[in-house]
């Protein structure tokens, strides 16, 4: 059965003993509100945080947008919205070192149309790897913990679900946990 907001957010509280919530959309209880005014905020900064495998994606860069302009770079594209983009994946374009700048939603970039980049998407909940549903549901916990009970000590629970739900995910390959390697500098290239 696809899991749903309410129900990582339940996960999340469940870990801390506070009480569960029916709804983020129309908020009534006061976990209620506190989920729904954090859970997108740690969702996308969850994704972000790791190359998560499920939630990996390639779109076909195809049309510069002709508003676009940038002082250094030739062209501009927009950065997808469906699925959202939350954080591009530095590969190596046609065997030579990543060349790109993003200023804010989009792009910058001499590569001609018909290029693909490769990112990390904010998928649809029902997609969510079960093991992000844990972390995810740790970071909840972590977040709401102080306002749902008060507790210190739930609050190193918290903490100690998010360190084992992220070493469980670490180990089963849920993301790829190689540090991005940068690319050098047309200044260090020059050095060689």
């Amino acid at each position: 059965m696809p899991v749903t907001d309410v129900d990582i957010c339940n996960l999340g509280l469940g870990i801390i003993g506070a009480s569960g919530v029916v709804s983020l959309a129309q908020p009534k209880s006061a976990n209620e509100t506190r989920c729904a005014r954090f859970y997108p905020q740690r969702r996308d900064a969850e994704l972000r945080k790791h190359r998560w495998n499920f939630a990996k994606r390639w779109q076909l860069m195809s049309a510069p947008d002709p508003t676009a302009k940038h002082p250094a770079r030739r062209y501009g594209y927009v950065l997808p919205t469906d699925p959202w983009c939350l954080r591009i994946i530095r590969t190596a374009h046609d065997g030579g070192p990543v060349d790109w700048d993003i200023n804010g939603r989009h792009i910058f970039t001499d590569w001609s149309p018909g290029w693909w980049l490769h990112f990390i998407g904010r998928p649809p909940t029902a997609e969510f790897d079960p093991l992000f549903v844990d972390v995810l549901a740790a970071s909840m916990a972590l977040v709401l913990c102080e306002p749902a009970t008060q507790s210190g000590s739930k609050k190193d629970d918290a903490r100690q679900a998010y360190m084992e739900a992220i070493a469980a995910a670490k180990a089963a390959n849920g993301f790829e946990s190689e540090p991005e390697q940068p690319q050098p500098s047309s200044w260090e290239l020059a050095r060689f």
